[in-house]
């Protein structure tokens, strides 16, 4: 069983994420990683505890808002996304997707992000 899942982005999409797989019954930890200062904020104010909250850019808003810089491999390997796959196909996990690129596109797909507008998550297609 899944005991650990992490969410890039904590904003009102990651935090959904995280939220959604609450309400399915994911009873592990959920650790959401964010680029800004801006998200780490909306996760806070969404009710999200610091120590649950990891930037792998913004290391001022870390310190102002006392959450982690810690960065986190743990839960990226195999059997981890295969236990979400499954989440997925059972309907119980829903990943809004932006929009997919093809790999030859991913100069495009990255000022896209840059952009910050995004609903949803960026696909990148071999």
């Amino acid at each position: 069983m899944i005991e650990r899942v992490s969410i890039l982005g904590t904003g009102l999409l990651g935090t959904s994420v995280g939220l959604a797989l609450r309400e399915a019954g994911f009873r592990g930890s959920i650790t959401g990683w964010n680029r800004s200062a801006e998200q780490g904020q909306l996760a806070l104010k969404l009710g999200v505890a610091p120590n649950r909250i990891d930037t792998i850019i913004d290391f001022a808003a870390a310190a102002k808002y006392g959450v982690k810089t810690e960065g986190n491999h743990e839960a990226a390997n195999a059997e981890i996304l295969a236990q979400l796959a499954g989440l997925l196909s059972a309907g119980r996990l829903e990943i809004p997707i932006a929009k997919v690129y093809a790999m030859d596109d991913v100069r495009e797909a990255y000022r896209e992000l840059e952009q910050r507008h995004t609903r949803g998550k960026i696909v990148l297609e071999p």
